[in-house]
């Protein structure tokens, strides 16, 4: 019932579905056929997993988005769900039972057959445990033995990362064996609890862009069937950190002795990791507040050190050491027990204050860059509140503070001492002029993406630091709803979003398609299932039924490519083939693609064909920052004025903009255009101009703020270039560049289009930008013909 659901964002439980609790721990069970994590997912599988504190409430937040059992890329569809609880109180059960079907997003990719059996899983708890025992036993049917591939697939929240014993949580490899591994937090100040996964034995580790997978040895399973045991703990009895999860996972399966001793200079976000003989890390626990911890670790333990954590205020995810932290030995007075004193290295902090140009406290990103080694050791913070603290090792620092490409940036080299605490103040102006203009990212992933780690809040964050106004949730086949991250940073009032998924096929490439309605009866939060689609039935499911979605082709060429999929020749195309709205011209992942991309679209043009050109950040993680590429919107007009500041428009508003290609593609530069006829009037992107057989006036007009280099502008028709003007040179006025290019398109007689492009040149931009400096504007039609319309 409601009063028995785990509570937080990440959560996934739905009244009816499964609890199986003691005084310590609660996990939920998925009832019926939809499982939650990925489109087209059955039921059947542990989709929550939170500690239960001394006074009953929960503890911490749930990380587990959903735990899955897989043979040869199958599911269990459940036919039935029992209870059972054992007379003596030691232990309960629930037995989900049913037949196998396929896994959609992995069988789509290796289409294996489907294994001949009967599958049952039974989750089991004890009292006075936080750990939950999964028995899945595997009935070859027909009586004969069978071979199949019996593995956990699992996908975490943002909030951990993968610890694999032997190797640690940093750079980890694409496969690895293991008998146990944790899922630890990735910032030191994360409430979520640890966890770890038991084996008993050692498997086969795959982590595959977040999706990590273990795999049992591949032994026949014999006609009997065959049962396999794993455990997943929460903390342990009474810690909640690395090791105690580790400690709990294995039980009696590994031998532990007990490491306890006092951190000196301890500072939120450090935490030992302690080694074996070899160097090889072996787990983390985290000290109290004072310093001191005793920890349970590998009996294989011979060394300890500090590392640290990050201190969870918008540093770069990851495990990065604190420098000057040794690796000191551990001496055991018995066989049972060392202490051992640490010392944590000194930090600096950066308190950095940031203010608009009219005092006004602005939201800013603030990038860090090691002197010596520029980009190793990066990292990028970002506050929404114009200012912060923010923890750095000591050393020689280069610092940039940005609020995204229409404002000044500021630079500054410092010298950080330990322990030293530095003042950073600037002010960052608008130099740029953006008004009537809605600045979109409409391709973002985040924690619900299984290949990223970037937890939701600070995606959104990131976003209002970046100075977008607009953003699309697009997570791979699921469907975020970001508005309690959003409420829960004090954003709503700052940041228009909209649900949405990016729907990743296997051969017909991936789509964004928005808005869409969260759904959490159904896989994938309501995600549109795409596997086994043609690619006339995958665009008419993407478009829906009525609704006003908009449908975008994301990463038209190269690998997971629509157009490669389809085999387009843009001349021979079936219009029906290209039937979407727009499709991402600008990709701030692959911008390498962008010529070919950029021909395709001209080629869709020259048919008729009104596809909306976009540009998108694609981001990943945090480096890879949301907004790198972006879509400027038009949402001004003579009769309403602008109405690109928050209330002022609907996400509708946006969308029904981005179908009527009132929009420019863009990684920094803004780039607008006008196309002027003889009779003096004036069309903009989007518009279509009645300008008769006349020749007209084709007018561009650049800007950027003076740390994003400029390079050529071109002003394009069907298959000519009118002109290509160097702008590179243009003078600083005011902090920005701004040029004004215009060409003369001849008299004609039939409809055609025009567009601009700006290249990138040979100079760097700051790291404000990380990117080339592109920009592409959507067409001004031409209506030759005086029939009104374009075509």
């Amino acid at each position: 019932c409601a009063a028995e659901l785990p509570h937080g964002p990440m959560v996934a439980a739905r009244t009816g579905d499964v609890v199986l609790e003691n005084h310590v721990a609660r996990f939920v069970v998925r009832v019926g056929h939809h499982g939650h994590a990925i489109a087209g997912l059955s039921g059947g599988h542990v989709v929550d997993a939170v500690r239960i504190g001394p006074s009953g409430a929960q503890v911490g937040s749930d990380a587990l988005r959903e735990w899955v059992i897989s043979a040869d890329f199958h599911t269990i569809l459940p036919d039935s769900v029992d209870f059972e609880v054992d007379s003596d109180g030691g232990e309960a059960r629930v037995v989900v039972r049913g037949a196998l079907v396929p896994f959609p997003t992995l069988h789509a990719y290796f289409q294996p057959d489907m294994p001949l059996a009967q599958v049952e899983h039974v989750y089991a708890l004890r009292p006075d445990e936080a750990v939950l025992e999964l028995r899945t036993t595997v009935s070859p049917s027909g009586g004969k033995a069978l071979s199949a591939l019996i593995g956990d697939v699992t996908l975490w929240a943002g909030s951990l990362g993968l610890y694999l014993p032997g190797i640690g949580g940093g750079e980890l490899p694409l496969s690895a064996k293991a008998s146990h591994v944790g899922f630890a937090p990735i910032v030191g100040a994360d409430d979520t609890p640890a966890v770890a996964l038991g084996f008993g034995a050692m498997l086969s580790v795959l982590n595959a862009q977040g999706i990590v997978a273990f795999l049992q040895p591949a032994d026949p399973i014999p006609a009997i069937g065959r049962t396999f045991v794993r455990h997943l703990a929460i903390g342990g009895a009474a810690r909640d950190d690395l090791a105690a999860a580790m400690a709990a996972a294995t039980g009696a399966a590994v031998a532990k002795v007990r490491v306890d001793g006092q951190v000196d200079n301890f500072w939120p976000g450090v935490e030992v990791e302690v080694y074996d003989v070899d160097g090889a890390p072996l787990t983390r626990c985290r000290p109290a507040a004072d310093g001191a911890f005793s920890c349970e670790v590998p009996a294989t333990c011979t060394a300890a050190r500090v590392v640290w954590l990050g201190v969870g205020l918008g540093d770069a995810a990851g495990l990065v050491e604190a420098a000057g932290g040794p690796i000191e030995p551990l001496v055991f007075a018995d066989s049972e027990r060392a202490s051992v004193q640490l010392h944590a290295p000194a930090i600096a902090r950066v308190t950095a204050t940031v203010e608009g140009g009219q005092g006004e406290p602005l939201a800013f990103r603030l990038t860090a860059w090691p002197a010596a080694v520029p980009l190793l050791g990066q990292r990028m913070f970002v506050s929404t509140t114009g200012a912060g603290t923010f923890v750095l090792p000591a050393g020689q620092w280069d610092l940039w503070l940005h609020h995204g490409p229409e404002y000044s940036e500021h630079a500054a080299h410092v010298a950080l001492a330990p322990g030293q605490e530095l003042a950073l103040s600037a002010t960052l102006e608008p130099v740029v002029d953006s008004v009537g203009w809605v600045a979109c990212d409409l391709h973002v992933h985040a924690e619900h993406s299984a290949d990223s780690f970037v937890p939701n809040g600070r995606r959104l964050q990131g976003a209002v630091a970046e100075g977008l106004d607009y953003v699309v949730a697009t997570d791979h086949d699921f469907v975020t709803d970001y508005q309690p991250w959003l409420a829960a940073a004090g954003l709503t009032e700052r940041l228009t979003v909209r649900s949405g998924a990016e729907v990743s096929t296997a051969q017909l490439g991936h789509f964004c398609v928005w808005p869409l309605v969260a759904d959490a009866n159904a896989s994938g939060n309501g995600s549109p299932a795409w596997y086994g689609k043609e690619p006339l039935e995958l665009l008419a499911l993407l478009r829906g039924d009525g609704t006003k979605r908009v449908v975008q082709c994301n990463h038209p060429r190269g690998s997971q490519s629509y157009f490669n999929g389809i085999g387009l020749v843009a001349a021979e195309v079936d219009p029906e083939l290209v039937s979407f709205d727009a499709m991402e011209l600008l990709n701030g992942k692959r911008l390498g693609d962008t010529d070919e991309v950029m021909a395709d679209w001209r080629g869709l043009l020259a048919r008729g064909l009104r596809v909306t050109a976009t540009g998108t950040s694609d981001s990943h993680t945090v480096e890879n920052f949301v907004g790198n590429a972006r879509t400027y919107v038009w949402l001004g007009s003579a009769a309403t004025g602008p109405r690109d500041r928050q209330g002022a428009f609907a996400g509708a508003d946006v969308e029904a903009a981005i179908r009527a290609g009132r929009a420019f593609a863009t990684t920094g530069p803004l780039l607008t255009l006008e196309v002027i006829a003889a009779g003096g009037a004036t069309a903009h992107i989007g518009d279509t101009l009645a300008a008769g057989k006349a020749a007209v006036v084709v007018r561009a007009v650049v800007e950027a703020p003076a740390w994003i280099a400029l390079g050529t502008v071109e002003l394009a028709t069907e298959g000519t270039i009118l002109v290509a003007q160097h702008v590179a040179d243009t003078a600083v006025v005011d902090g920005r560049r701004q040029a004004v290019v215009e060409a003369i398109l001849p008299a004609g007689q039939t409809d055609t289009w025009v567009h601009a492009v700006h290249r990138p040149g040979t100079g760097s931009s700051s790291p404000g930008l990380a990117r080339e400096s592109w920009a592409v504007t959507n067409p001004v039609f031409i209506d030759r013909d005086g029939d009104g319309r374009w075509r």
